[in-house]
């Protein structure tokens, strides 16, 4: 019996897991060929290391709907009640517990654009926990000259 359990322990050690890293980077490769204007002209230049991605309180429905009332009370002119949600806001945001959404990775690529000219990107992808790319942020655009 022991020996049984010995050969299933090490079979399963054996057996590859998923490899995280190399399936956001799938998906987010992926995700720029199917959107972008030329993909034959994608060049992987860096992939950052995947890291978790947390929610938090400003990525809510009840943040947003409190933002639009504040709102609404300056619009009316009515700053004490403005200023009664921004409370609300804080002391909301300090009780709420972030929980992993997914996954964000930093990528540096190159790409041509619809005119067939290659730029530098940097970006931050988002990715959930079904790995659906979410979110493209851009951090800064660069033609490249040579």
């Amino acid at each position: 019996m022991r020996r049984n359990f010995f050969f299933a322990f090490i079979l399963l050690l054996w057996i590859p897991g998923s490899d995280l890293q190399a399936d956001v980077q799938k998906k987010v490769t992926a995700y720029i060929k199917d959107n972008a204007d030329d993909p034959r002209g994608y060049q992987i230049v860096k992939f950052g290391k995947v890291e978790k991605f947390l929610t938090n309180y400003r990525m809510t429905n009840e943040f947003a709907g409190l933002v639009e009332i504040g709102l609404w009370y300056k619009d009316l002119n009515d700053p004490q009640k403005a200023f009664a949600i921004l409370d609300t806001i804080a002391a909301h945001e300090k009780k709420f517990v972030p929980q992993q959404y997914g996954w964000k990775i930093y990528h540096k690529y190159r790409l041509k654009n619809s005119l067939g000219l290659l730029k530098l990107y940097e970006d931050t992808f988002f990715v959930n926990k079904r790995l659906s790319v979410i979110l493209r942020d851009t951090i800064s655009l660069h033609y490249i000259t040579n």
